[in-house]
């Protein structure tokens, strides 16, 4: 390194050229250096010889951790080049305050202000000038050099680079919906020249919508089915509630099942609809390896394929004989598909079961906090202050607008015609809209319009009063959803795939919000998998919904299950956890936790139960879930014109919606709704407008960073991390922190924080328990080497020795001499006192 360095050197004395770098710096790539002069040149090799970098063989890349053993570890040409960029910004002469600064600006956001300069990371020397001390130096490093997303299994390299088949109904696809009102902010005339290279370069691209990927979908018991469809009863016996197949897309009167299989390999083109007459049928079979003849023998009928998740519609009967054949021969899983409900067909088919109104258990559906308590006197006629409540304001007044970002939407539409959806101008901010119910662009459930609002409308027809997180924004539009009020998991896959491709003209999602979500395996589920995918190597912000299936433990539906997912919880108007909001940890098939979720939490509203003639309001099977992931039913009748959403947040009402109860007085084009799909949509407008911003000021960033950076400002609320996960989100403070880092050249988000934050209670618990790891503003500190855990493979390491260990207790014992020290003794559980039982009240 001392070679490398004096290398340098001697460039940075010679300042007619930047072009004797490569003769006289062999070690480091000539590309990595040929933008920056040679004072840069000169403060990057002293700032990298102070951190303990070193350098690959080929030049490529950094490594960190060199010493007498070894080489140390890569840190990759992305990091590579964030490290860069941060050196080449250090003040020429003082580069040690620099980085003093930027380690402030990670500890700014959860550090009190009089201890900035006063921790184990930073300190103010003899002049008062800031200083890293060697553990802080060392820390941020391991901020700079912080990675996430290692866990998700790397696809087949020869599987890449299919186009999506989307237009064209004899190429059996979806076509995005051709209305002047639709698109015209992303026409040529109106994108600038960098975004129009950014999409030609992101269209061509190999991996442009991660194509040729595969997914898992877990294991399905068909023997089980079949034991359960012989016994009387027949098919109503394992579809109606607590069946097999409760919760799975079944036909009762033709005994159809929609079934998804998991191919071990993928299309080479992705076809969101497959009919008689476009002949993709045999193509599919050809490229994902599946035997045609045994398809087409079991009655089979491709619906669509999406990567190597291949849609086929077929008899109960033979879906049964197929999955096991399928299974037992070739190691193909398959199982049948999922429902989702829109939260007016959840109400309907609840109100259809019974002549009271189970609340709790719809995927969209809210639950009241306060259950069996008054609520008249309680619910305050202030209506839900959202903006407030997680400072848009401070996030719009330094510039962060939602411009320049494009916002997906995976729900039941928009009302394209709201005139808070349009600009300035009168154009409609809907850039590309695809209808994947075949029933054309109106919100007839009224949902996505809302949610839409949430993100970004602009409050034209309030004076601005009822203005979403992010009013400049734009839409991508994905209407899964439609008159029937449910759709299907793999309809929803296929919108997700859309959301990450740019062919045929439509413009990329920087961040999709998802206010839905069902029961599937962490990770592994199909929606779970496609999520991570899009965030780990698409580079797309996939927000998700916690859920409305509170206030139990684990009740987190998927794609808010999935890791690198960012999962929102609910909050009401005075800042409490609501009933509804489902809370974590998340647990494994085992039955153990794996981590934390949600990770923030933004406002959900609440319900108000003086809305509701409470004639009975019991809890049903509480110790049990059905298949479907409900844990009970609350019961309780309506009374008729009134909304239950009283207390609920604000947004745009679609003019299709048919509920006018919630229609706000006055004010027919606003409604008020309640639940964490209102939550979402706060965080997607705030991780938007972040990136909108970040795309203006041409600064390279990942997914996770602006994940982190939301997670690292949010506000501690001091309820349980199941509950809240980070806190409430913070407009003004996560804009502040990034416009900050941003002028520093630093990482907008503190990846290792967010690391750090999925440990569970019962982690950070056992954390205090051991020597080894302690957990920082900034991160898990393991105090055995000096480092911050800082990539998911170090996590995995730390958690698997901090849950081993032992649970610890205080016990006091006098000594003697009548000195009575504190000592820390290991005992087994048995031998603690009994730990509290979970909470059961129903006061929410």
């Amino acid at each position: 390194m001392k070679r490398i360095l004096a290398s340098i050197l001697a460039v940075s004395l010679n300042t007619t050229t930047v072009l004797a770098v490569p003769t006289a710096f062999p070690k480091l790539a000539p590309a990595l250096l040929e933008e920056y002069s040679a004072p840069q040149i000169d403060l990057i090799a002293k700032t990298s010889l102070s951190l303990g970098l070193s350098v690959s063989p080929d030049g490529t890349t950094f490594h960190v951790g060199a010493d007498a053993l070894g080489p140390g570890r890569p840190v990759g040409d992305k990091v590579t080049k964030r490290l860069l960029t941060f050196f080449s910004k250090l003040p020429e002469d003082d580069p040690e305050t620099g980085m003093a600064m930027a380690m402030r600006s990670y500890l700014a956001p959860r550090m009190p202000a009089d201890k900035l300069f006063d921790n184990r990371f930073l300190k103010l020397d003899a002049n008062g000038k800031p200083v890293l001390t060697p553990l802080g130096k060392q820390a941020l490093l391991d901020i700079l050099t912080a990675q996430d997303g290692q866990l998700l299994e790397a696809p087949p390299k020869q599987m890449l680079g299919a186009p999506v088949i989307m237009c064209g109904k004899a190429e059996g696809g979806f076509c995005p919906v051709s209305d002047p009102k639709i698109g015209g902010l992303n026409a040529v005339g109106g994108r600038t020249a960098a975004e129009l290279s950014h999409a030609k370069a992101a269209a061509t691209s190999p991996d442009a919508a991660f194509d040729g990927r595969t997914h898992q979908i877990g294991y399905f018991d068909w023997n089980q089915v079949e034991t359960a469809v012989a016994k009387p009863g027949g098919l109503k016996s394992v579809t109606g509630t607590g069946g097999e197949l409760s919760g799975y897309k079944v036909d009762q009167k033709t005994g159809m099942v929609r079934v998804i299989v998991a191919a071990k390999h993928a299309v080479d083109q992705d076809v969101f609809r497959v009919d008689e007459t476009n002949g993709r049928e045999n193509q599919i079979y050809e490229a994902t390896m599946l035997d045609a003849q045994l398809f087409q023998r079991h009655g089979a009928r491709i619906v669509r394929a999406v990567d190597n998740l291949v849609t086929v519609d077929l008899p109960l009967a033979s879906a049964i004989e197929l999955g096991k054949t399928l299974q037992e021969t070739e190691g193909v899983m398959s199982r049948p598909a999922r429902v989702f409900k829109s939260t007016a067909k959840a109400a309907a088919d609840a109100m259809a079961a019974s002549p009271a109104m189970p609340l709790l258990g719809a995927q969209f559906l809210p639950i009241p906090s306060g259950l069996g308590l008054e609520t008249k006197g309680r619910v305050s006629p202030k209506l839900v202050e959202s903006r407030s409540m997680v400072d848009a304001e401070g996030l719009n007044a330094r510039g962060m607008t939602g411009n320049g970002a494009i916002f997906g939407i995976i729900d039941s539409g928009i009302d394209i015609d709201h005139p808070d959806m349009k600009d300035e101008k009168g154009r409609s901010r809907v850039v590309s809209y695809m209808d994947f119910t075949g029933e054309g662009t109106d919100d007839v459930v009224g949902h996505g319009t809302h949610v839409a609002g949430t993100i970004g409308g602009n409050g034209k027809e309030s004076d601005g009063k009822y203005k979403g997180v992010a009013p400049d924004a734009r839409f991508k539009i994905a209407k899964v959803f439609g008159t029937e009020g449910e759709t299907d998991e793999s309809v929803i896959l296929a919108a997700m795939k859309w959301m990450a491709s740019q062919q045929e003209g439509t413009a990329k999602a920087d961040v999709i919000n998802m206010s839905l979500g069902g029961p599937g395996t962490p990770n592994v589920d199909p929606l779970g998998s496609m999520a991570n995918t899009l965030i780990a190597k698409d580079n797309v912000l996939v927000v998700a919904a916690a859920g409305n299936e509170g206030p139990w433990a684990s009740t987190v539906g998927s794609p808010g299950n999935a890791r690198y997912v960012l999962t929102v919880g609910g909050v009401n108007k005075e800042g409490e956890t609501p009933f509804f909001s489902s809370r974590g940890p998340i647990l494994g098939p085992d039955g153990k936790e794996l981590y934390v979720k949600p990770d923030i939490v933004a406002v959900s509203g609440d319900v108000d139960l003086s809305a509701i003639e409470q004639k009975t309001i019991m809890v049903e099977n509480a110790a049990e879930k059905d298949p479907a992931g409900r844990l009970a039913s609350i019961k309780a009748e309506p009374t008729n014109g009134k909304c239950v959403y009283g207390p609920g947040v604000i947004a745009p009402r679609s003019g299709k919606d048919p509920d006018e109860a919630c229609a706000l007085s006055g004010n027919k084009a606003y409604r008020k709704m309640s639940g964490t799909s209102m939550a979402a949509p706060q965080v997607t407008g705030g991780a938007g407008s972040l990136i909108g911003y970040l795309k203006e000021q041409g600064v390279d960033y990942d997914a996770f960073q602006v994940r982190a950076a939301l997670m690292e400002t949010a506000k501690d609320l001091g309820k349980t991390k199941e509950q809240q996960g980070s806190g409430l989100m913070q407009g003004g403070n996560v804009a502040a922190a990034v416009i900050d880092r941003v002028k520093l050249g630093i990482p907008v988000g503190n990846i290792a924080f967010a690391l750090s934050m999925r440990l569970t209670t019962k982690d950070v618990e056992k954390v205090k328990a051991q020597r080894r790891y302690e957990l920082t503003e900034i991160g898990l500190l393991d105090t055995q080497t000096g480092r911050i855990i800082n990539t998911e493979d170090g996590l995995v390491r730390a958690l698997e020795e901090i849950r081993a260990t032992k649970p610890m207790t205080l016990v006091r014992e006098l000594e003697p001499t009548g000195v009575e020290p504190l000592i820390q003794m290991a005992k087994e559980r048995s031998e603690l006192e009994p730990t509290p039982p979970p909470e059961t009240t129903m006061a929410g």
